[in-house]
């Protein structure tokens, strides 16, 4: 018999619980709501969302004025203020599903551009969040993830830098575009902004990932939380495996083996990781039939 068992503190985040209850909340009063792009990165879940009504729409339906009725929805990564103001203008009706911790970095990010320093942004330049952020310094902001983006960066040398992370990246990472930013002679501040969430569950992940034979890591391949969290339990455990649905689990991985740990990422639903749990327990424990394993999570 194999060990199987899902990580206490793998799961959503506050601010995806957030998103998606206003995403239910609203979707059970029959409104028409429309997500301004995924609402997380995880695909099995946008699914989820769109069997109860919900929509996946670009920008461009800020060019037009919605249905009467019909609510777009602000997804965790947030927005730059002229999202906000052409819906305004196209009197749409908008629900702010913004995380709380991407506000922060919002508002922190606008406070150092205001005060006439170079905002840099450690993260990816195209992701959602760092869009959003770039938005609000007016899109004087900039991104970098590698040291191959230092060639685009145009700063002042006499002007301070201001250093801020995308919430999600990994602490090493951060630490390294820091670096890099120094090692040019430029002054600068640093402010981490990365989500405790996620930099938090660290310790606990690497204990977790050494007290089994194989780790899967489930969560969305757009996830940059998944990925990060992924290279943690591997960094432990090289029998670590990073899923998006049970569709990509290779039974062989388990050959010879006892134990086998189950974790997920700030934007993996609960109810994924106890399918995934039902399917392990029956193809390798013979436990319940498949239909009423996975009939009694879809109904928890």
């Amino acid at each position: 018999m194999y060990k199987i068992e899902i990580d206490g503190r793998a799961g959503f985040c506050g601010g995806v619980k957030r998103v998606i209850r206003l995403a239910e909340q609203n979707l059970s009063q029959g409104k028409t709501v429309k997500s301004l792009g995924d609402l997380i990165h995880n695909d099995p879940e946008i699914n989820r969302l769109k069997q109860q009504g919900l929509q996946i729409v670009e920008h461009n339906v800020l060019e037009q004025k919605v249905e009467d009725g019909d609510v777009l929805l602000i997804r965790a990564h947030g927005e730059p203020p002229i999202t906000f103001e052409m819906a305004a203008e196209r009197e749409i009706s908008l629900i702010d599903g913004t995380c709380p911790v991407v506000t922060k970095s919002q508002k922190i990010a606008r406070e150092a551009y205001l005060r006439g320093e170079q905002v840099v942004i450690v993260g990816k330049k195209f992701h959602a969040e760092v869009k959003g952020i770039i938005g609000h310094c007016d899109g004087k902001a900039q991104a970098i993830m590698s040291e191959e983006d230092l060639k685009d960066l145009r700063l002042d040398p006499n002007l301070p830098v201001f250093i801020l992370a995308q919430t999600t990246i990994s602490p090493q990472d951060f630490q390294k575009g820091v670096e890099w930013i120094r090692n040019l002679g430029f002054q600068v501040r640093v402010h981490d902004t990365l989500c405790r969430f996620v930099t938090g569950r660290d310790k606990d992940l690497q204990e977790f990932s050494a007290a089994y034979d194989v780790i899967l890591v489930v969560g969305g391949h757009k996830s940059s939380n998944t990925k990060y969290l992924h290279s943690v339990c591997k960094s432990i455990n090289p029998n670590s495996y990073h899923i998006e649905d049970e569709t990509e689990i290779d039974f062989h991985w388990f050959d010879g083996i006892h134990s086998i740990g189950i974790t997920g990422s700030a934007s993996t639903p609960p109810w994924m990781l106890e399918q995934i749990k039902a399917i392990l327990e029956h193809q390798l424990n013979g436990k319940h039939s498949l239909e009423e394993g996975v009939s009694e999570i879809v109904q928890s």
